[in-house]
């Protein structure tokens, strides 16, 4: 997962909302992508 949140890490929150609503990606990938919103939201 890890991989994921380093290749997702620059996107603007937008883009990863539509990473992790799309179903046909790999839970990992998922699961990064809502991990960074939360992360960005934060800031």
């Amino acid at each position: 997962m890890n991989g994921f949140k380093r290749k997702f890490s620059n996107k603007q929150i937008g883009e990863l909302e539509m990473i992790a609503k799309n179903d046909k990606l790999v839970p990992e990938a998922i699961k990064a992508a809502k991990e960074l919103i939360e992360e960005k939201n934060k800031n």
